[in-house]
Parts: C-alpha cells; sequence; structure tokens
C-alpha cells in the first residue's frame, strides 16, 4: 500500500488542489464583494479541507489493488486534466455571477461537444497507459500532469491576488465595522420630502411587458409623470448609483475603492443637500455602490455606530463555495445542477441586531410595511435614496410583494411586486398629509445587461417623477428626451436650490427638444476583442431608435469590477 500511496499522492493533492483549495479562493478573489465573508473566514478553513480531501482521497484510491488501482488512477488523472482546461479555458460564455438564471437549453450543442472534448481529456492517461508502447511514458505522467497543473495554477492564483482590489472586500457583515441600517425608512418629515426609490435593472421593456399584461397597472401613480426615454449612463449598478450620487463619472481606470473615495470625496450633491437642512439617509449595498462605510461618513444619516451579533457558519460556506467551484470545473452539460445566485452565499452567516445591515437583495419590505411602521419627525427636511432589487434577477417575489422561494418568480411579477409596495408607501404617505407637497421619483440604475456581446441594441430605463404640488390624476407621458445626467439638477431644484451648477433638470427640458446623452458600456471579452472594454456611446435622438446611437471610442478596462 506504501508504494500505491507513492504512485498516487501527486495526482490526488493536484486534483484536491484544483478542486479544493485554489479552485475556491481563485473565485473568492475574481467576485470578491460578492461574499458575506472576508478571506480571512475563507482560507483557513479552505486550507483544512484541502488537506482533509487530499488524504480522504489518497486512502480512497491507494486501497484498491493490482492493474484496477493504475486504471483508476489513470481516470482521475484524467478527471484533473478535464477540469484544469475547463476551468481555465472553456468557460461557455456564461458572463459574471449575477443571478441571472442561463438558458441551458440553448446552449445544448456547445455542451456536446463540451462532453466529447472532457471524454477525451478522461481517456487520454488511460490510452497512455493501456498502450504498451507508451506505457513507459505512463509513470512520469502521473507526476508531470499534476506538477504542471498545481504550478501553472499557482503563478495563476499569484497573478490574481496581484490584481485583486481587496478594497472591495466586504465588511458589511464584520461585528467591527460600522454599516449602512436600514433604521429611518420609514421615518417621514412634517417639512419637505424628497423620496428616491430605485428598481434595481428597471428596464422600459420590462415596464412594456407589465403594461401588456396589465395597461392600466400605473394609472393610479397620482400626480406622476413617466418619461420612457431616459438613459442610464452605465448598464451596471456599478459605477451607476456612485454616477448617480456624486455626478463622477468611473471610466473602471482606477479601482472601485479608488474611485468610490473620490466620487464621494469630490461630490457636491449630498454635502448640498445637508447644508440645505436636509437629513440624508442612503439604503444601498456595498461593493456596487460603496466599498468601505468610511466613503459615506458625514454624507448618510442611517450609518450605524453599533456592532452586530454575527454568526458565520464554517460548514455552510464550505459547501457553498465547493457548490461554486463545482459549478466552474464541471463539464458544461452538468453545470446547471451547480448553479446558484449571489444570493445563496448569505445562508452561511447570520446577524442578529436592533438595526440590521441594509441588503438590497435581502430587504423584506412588505414585511415592513405589515407593521405600520411610519414616524413623522418634524426638526429636518427628508432626503431618502432606497435602492431595491426591483427587476434584477434571481427572482423572488410575486406581484403583492410577497416572497418566494429563491429563482421560482419571474421578472414581471417581481417588477409588479415592488411598484405595488412603492404604491403602499405612496398611500401612507397621503393618508398622513404628506403625499402632495412631496417630490418623488421611481427610476432605474439601469436596463437589462447583455454585456457578453458588443452593444448592438437600444438600452432604456424607468424612469417616474412627481414633483411638489402634485397629487391627483393619472400618470402623465412625456417624450422628453431625459437621461441620468438630469437627476441631480432635478432633485436640487425640489429641494429649493440653484440646479445651475448641476446641469438641467426634467422640468427645464423642452418635450421636443433634442438632447446629446452619453452611455458607457462595459463588455466582456468575446470574439471581436481579447480584453474586457468599455464601449462609448453618443445617443442624439429618441434612444428607443438604435440608429440614434453612434459609437464614439473604446476605453481600456484596467479595473474589472
Amino acid at each position: 500500500m506504501r508504494e500505491r500511496m507513492k504512485k498516487a499522492w501527486p495526482v490526488c493533492v493536484a486534483f484536491c488542489f484544483t478542486v479544493f483549495f485554489v479552485g475556491i479562493l481563485e473565485l473568492y478573489l475574481n467576485n470578491i464583494g460578492q461574499f458575506p465573508y472576508t478571506l480571512k473566514d475563507l482560507i483557513g478553513p479552505t486550507a483544512g479541507l484541502f488537506l482533509i480531501a487530499s488524504a480522504i482521497l489518497l486512502l480512497l484510491v491507494s486501497l484498491v489493488r493490482g492493474k484496477a488501482f493504475d486504471v483508476l488512477l489513470s481516470i482521475l488523472a484524467g478527471l484533473l486534466l478535464g477540469a484544469y482546461i475547463q476551468g481555465n479555458f472553456l468557460h461557455g460564455d456564461l458572463g459574471e455571477l449575477t443571478g441571472d438564471a442561463i438558458d441551458w437549453m440553448s446552449r445544448t450543442e456547445y455542451g456536446v461537444g463540451n462532453a466529447f472534448l472532457w471524454a477525451l481529456f478522461v481517456l487520454l492517461p488511460l490510452v497512455v497507459y493501456l498502450i504498451p508502447k507508451t506505457r513507459k511514458w505512463w509513470k512520469n505522467l502521473m507526476w508531470l500532469l499534476p506538477l504542471l497543473t498545481v504550478g501553472m495554477q499557482s503563478a495563476g492564483m499569484a497573478a490574481t491576488i496581484a490584481k485583486t482590489d481587496f478594497s472591495a472586500e466586504s465588511g458589511i457583515y464584520s461585528s467591527q465595522f460600522h454599516y449602512l441600517s436600514d433604521e429611518g425608512i420609514f421615518e417621514l418629515s412634517s417639512k419637505k420630502n424628497i423620496l428616491v426609490f430605485l428598481l434595481d435593472r428597471l428596464d422600459v421593456k420590462y415596464i412594456d411587458q407589465v403594461l401588456e399584461d396589465e395597461p392600466g397597472f400605473l394609472d393610479d401613480l397620482e400626480g406622476f409623470t413617466y418619461y420612457p426615454d431616459y438613459t442610464a449612463m452605465y448598464a451596471r449598478t456599478y459605477p451607476s448609483v456612485g454616477y448617480l450620487l456624486t455626478g463622477q463619472v468611473g471610466y473602471f481606470d482606477k479601482s472601485a475603492g479608488q474611485y468610490f473615495d473620490e466620487a464621494y470625496r469630490e461630490g457636491t450633491f449630498l454635502p448640498d443637500l445637508r447644508e440645505a437642512g436636509y437629513t440624508t439617509k442612503l439604503y444601498m449595498s456595498d461593493y456596487y455602490c460603496y466599498t468601505d462605510i468610511r466613503q459615506l461618513e458625514g454624507l448618510a444619516d442611517n450609518i450605524a455606530d453599533r456592532g452586530a451579533d454575527i454568526r458565520l457558519d464554517p460548514g455552510e460556506m464550505l459547501a457553498l463555495m465547493c457548490q461554486f467551484s463545482a459549478f466552474r470545473y464541471m463539464p458544461f452539460l452538468l453545470k446547471q445542477f451547480f448553479w446558484l445566485s449571489p444570493e445563496s452565499f448569505k445562508r452561511a452567516v447570520t446577524v442578529e441586531s436592533e438595526r440590521l445591515p441594509f441588503d438590497t437583495d435581502a430587504f423584506r419590505f412588505k414585511e415592513e410595511l405589515d407593521g405600520d411602521p411610519f414616524t413623522v419627525q418634524d426638526e429636518k427636511n427628508n432626503f431618502m435614496y432606497l435602492h431595491l432589487k426591483g427587476s434584477h434577477a434571481a427572482y423572488d417575489m410575486d406581484e403583492e410583494g410577497n416572497i418566494l422561494e429563491l429563482g421560482t418568480g419571474n421578472v414581471i411579477d417581481q417588477t409588479k411586486g415592488y411598484f405595488n409596495l412603492i404604491k403602499r408607501y405612496l398611500e401612507e404617505m397621503k393618508r398622513l398629509g404628506l403625499y402632495e407637497d412631496a417630490t418623488i421619483i421611481i427610476l432605474g440604475d439601469h436596463g437589462v445587461s447583455e454585456d457578453t456581446e458588443d452593444l448592438d441594441r437600444y438600452k432604456t430605463t424607468g424612469f417616474f417623477v412627481k414633483p411638489a404640488g402634485a397629487s391627483e390624476g393619472e400618470l402623465m407621458l412625456s417624450g422628453k428626451q431625459v437621461s441620468q445626467a438630469n437627476f441631480q439638477a432635478t432633485v436640487i431644484e425640489a429641494a429649493g436650490l440653484d440646479p445651475e451648477p448641476y446641469g438641467r433638470s426634467v422640468f427645464d427640458i423642452g418635450e421636443d427638444e433634442e438632447m446629446v446623452r452619453r452611455f458607457l458600456y462595459k463588455v466582456d471579452a468575446n470574439e471581436n476583442h481579447e480584453e474586457v472594454i468599455l464601449q462609448e456611446f453618443e445617443i442624439r435622438g429618441k434612444a428607443s431608435d438604435f440608429a440614434n446611437w453612434t459609437f464614439i471610442r473604446n476605453h481600456p478596462v484596467l479595473f474589472n469590477h
């Protein structure tokens, strides 16, 4: 048995190193900020898992005797080769970890071809063993293949560590950090209220589908005007929200931490509102909207200065990370059985606090509304930015706002659900006599994301505004050519301040006036270009006609996020 263990240990260790160590850690680093735990939490249990798994696998393989041992070791070496090539070179253009369901049926042809390649990889070491003329090379292959895969993956992980922006690592669930709490969402002012409800990924195409399904669904947004010809600056939450709240454009030429540091430091939008006597409450998740709570100090009134009781389940954490690793390394036809959404990782963490950290994906809006939570304060004006999951996958809400099992809903019902919850919020404002004098904006941060391919279709985003003084009548429709660049001026004007330093508000733009708008679209590497790039477009005329979108230039993406 000792001789068999000497033969088997390189393959067994390399296999476990690939799947249970470098696979987990590289996935963590490449998606840093998506997990509710830190590298410090993960690395110890992962190293322990790797050592234990290596010992168990080596023992099991070494128990097999004779020719069966050589055959088994050959197959394991083939699995190592297949996993390494699959995980590093055969991604199948599945895009980023966003929670979006994948249409596996449309990729069946690719999956069959991928399975054929896997068969070749798995059988290659076995063929070398079975052919008498090549059997003399087999022993060398059993240590050379593990050495090469471990060496190349170690070099790759070192390169990944070097380029990782560790400032993006989530600290929201660590009790030693302050955090944005959910306190004050239902606190209104007896003076002025400016409320911004942002529904993530609120594409106009989704709104059209809602209205096709139920034509009068939005008619009861009394006093609102709907601007369907509205464009965001970006196709993703980052850096769209940063631009919305600071006016600072990001070109992915610096890390997310650097961008947020500078944007929140240099932006004058929130400081001007605070100077004018407004609270500024920001309800949004980290990673996409900020990377360090210190960036929001002096800008957000809902920063909690007390720790939360955090409990991390290492076993659940490792189980989820192993599933994620399996999703990376499995043959394409098997990946669907290991798919999971970013929200799934939160199952490993339990948070208990008087006021919980705000989490866009997990905020239970209906549960809060059902509890009659509204209060009114008389001291200051009120500005609130509330970032809700909206139309973003994975879908877990019905049209009444009830929470479903993750992934069992659909985009139309979920979009309706969040609108219905906002309507309930507005009805409570009417009951309190605070609706008419309030300025209320409902908008998306971006439209549907399709950034695995170069932009070849228009992107318009939902935008609804109810100015102070408007409180009756059905929803109005405007054809104005407006964009995210008009958001800050609109809010500043509503606050009674001079909007000129911020550009033009939506109220200042003519109904038939042609505006020039910009759009920055980060697209993954594909058949047209080897690197991730940022495509810049200029829009002249109606945004719903892609003929009015003119490509300007490509910007290199130096820091992907």
